[in-house]
């Protein structure tokens, strides 16, 4: 329970609680107007809001990262030319991947799971609870595995788009 004279959060215990972690920060790793970033191996876990915001960016590449409890996104913004690959998302509350139309994406080799799996927790309207939304046209969207999402586990606009061999 929340205390709020005391600004403190309660709870019980049979035994010392360990291990609890809690998150204070919105947005982990911001991208905003960055270009030409490459992140390689690195565990991201326990955001607010957004792992990654890509807005206004554009050839960022994600390699081999777990991606992993985050309050909103893993990884949103409009972002052409952008590559995701060989990374574990996992554990989000509302959308995995959500690249805003950006051209020319790469999304290949990554496991998607439990994304916008527990009902109330994602974000209200529409486009919420999906996997990967709006890869945007001329992107390749290859060898994914995706498993319990709560909506719609590639949503695709555009043209020239080459989504193929994915296990959803």
């Amino acid at each position: 329970a929340y205390n709020t004279s005391t600004k403190k959060i309660q709870m019980y215990s049979v035994s010392t609680p360990s291990s609890v972690q809690v998150s204070t920060i919105d947005t982990l790793i911001n991208f905003n107007g960055r270009n030409y970033i490459t992140l390689t191996n690195l565990s991201i876990t326990g955001s607010n809001s957004l792992a990654f915001n890509t807005y206004n960016t554009s050839h960022n590449i994600i390699d081999g990262c777990d991606i992993s409890f985050h309050g909103i996104d893993a990884i949103s913004g409009y972002t052409p030319y952008f590559t995701l690959q060989n990374s574990n998302i996992s554990y989000i509350n509302n959308n995995g991947l959500n690249p805003n139309e950006g051209v020319n994406n790469t999304i290949t080799d990554n496991v998607f799971s439990y994304i916008g799996s527990v009902a109330g927790m994602g974000q209200s309207g529409d486009l919420q609870y999906f996997g990967i939304q709006y890869p945007g046209s001329n992107s390749i969207v290859q060898r994914n595995t995706l498993h319990d999402v709560g909506y719609i586990g590639i949503r695709f606009s555009g043209t020239a788009s080459n989504i193929t061999d994915n296990y959803i």
